[in-house]
């Protein structure tokens, strides 16, 4: 899971998302992630950190039965509530 490798910024108290774009290639490689939309820059940074250490293959997305490249936007949640449960 992403959350389990994430390293919550220290000193962050505001909850909030960072939305991280990123393409899923025809081979199910992750590349270009960017961040395109943040709310705090040490989470935001995180967030694509994070992100691009994922190294694991995708399903890629299909298109008339054939893999093809699909662009992503997911949010990732920082809670510093949720930070100290682990």
């Amino acid at each position: 899971a992403i959350t389990s490798k994430m390293n919550y910024p220290t000193g962050l108290k505001e909850k909030g998302k960072s939305f991280v774009e990123f393409t899923i290639d025809s081979v199910g490689q992750m590349k270009d992630v960017r961040l395109i939309k943040g709310f705090n820059e040490l989470a935001d940074k995180e967030a694509v950190r994070v992100l691009s250490t994922l190294t694991y293959p995708f399903n890629p997305g299909r298109q008339k039965g054939k893999p093809v490249k699909t662009r992503l936007v997911i949010p990732i949640t920082f809670d510093p509530k949720n930070s100290e449960k682990r």
